[in-house]
């Protein structure tokens, strides 16, 4: 589609038969290649394809898993996809964007995963998925680095931060932020159940989708949270308050609008 005149610009038949998860059919998952001149499609056949996304023409067959798939995504840099099944076939495969060849299969998920994204530097990818399994892989190797357990029943989606150093998990329990280096949660955000997340590109915002129907925009860095707190008081912080809420002993300054509080 044009994202300035919503104009439909391209549409091809990409999948046809095949059920997953015993409900969904057709094309389940969609990744633009970084450079913008391909398309890939998960499809609930059991297939990957990779399309031209000006012509529509299809470029390449991802074939090699033994269950329907649920997702993909592209490498940063444009040289891998990756792919996962659902329970027939819980392993997640690493492809040759340019060949379609099976670079890895990645075994270790006892159930399906759900979510995967690679980090900005194409060099590890992370995948999520039933049980609350999160696992990090080496995109060279295809070793595992660690397994880390969630709460959660399922995860839905994870998402890298830009520069890395982090990733949000979703799933059955509060939204979560997790140190890249070992998948430790360093930030829960309370909130409706999210099943799908990203991170804005200045590494600032979540934008959370929920079972609701709601989307969220959601502040990660403390300063953000304070400054938007700050912009919604109808009176100015109480010491006590400064203590529990920002973590400080001393309040900071009040603007001139609460200057009559103090």
């Amino acid at each position: 589609w044009d994202t300035n005149t919503g104009e439909e610009l391209l549409s091809v038949q990409a999948h046809g038969d095949g059920v997953a998860g015993g409900l969904f059919q057709g094309a389940l998952d969609v990744a633009y290649s970084p450079d913008g001149t391909r398309i890939a499609t998960a499809g609930a056949d059991g297939l990957a394809k990779v399309w031209d996304a000006e012509s529509g023409e299809l470029l390449l067959t991802l074939s090699g898993h033994t269950d329907s798939l649920h997702s993909l995504a592209y490498s940063p840099d444009g040289r891998l996809i990756a792919t996962t099944s659902d329970d027939g076939d819980t392993s997640v495969k690493v492809w040759d964007a340019q060949t379609g060849a099976e670079l890895h299969s990645l075994e270790g998920h006892v159930v399906r995963a759900w979510g995967l994204d690679f980090s900005p530097d194409s060099r590890y990818l992370v995948t999520g998925g039933a049980r609350g399994i999160i696992k990090m892989w080496d995109t060279a190797t295809g070793e595992e680095v660690y397994t880390v357990l969630d709460e959660s029943d399922h995860i839905g989606s994870v998402a890298f931060t830009p520069d890395g150093s982090k990733f949000v998990t979703t799933g059955e329990v509060p939204l979560r932020l997790r140190r890249a280096e070992d998948g430790q949660e360093i930030l829960t955000i309370s909130s409706p159940i999210v099943w799908s997340a990203i991170v804005s590109t200045d590494g600032r915002r979540i934008l959370a989708g929920d079972v609701n129907g709601m989307v969220r925009v959601l502040a990660i860095e403390m300063q953000d949270a304070i400054d938007l707190s700050h912009d919604r008081l109808t009176r100015w912080w109480r010491p006590e308050e400064c203590l529990v809420y920002l973590h400080t002993e001393e309040c900071p300054p009040a603007p001139e609008r609460f200057a009559a509080d103090n």
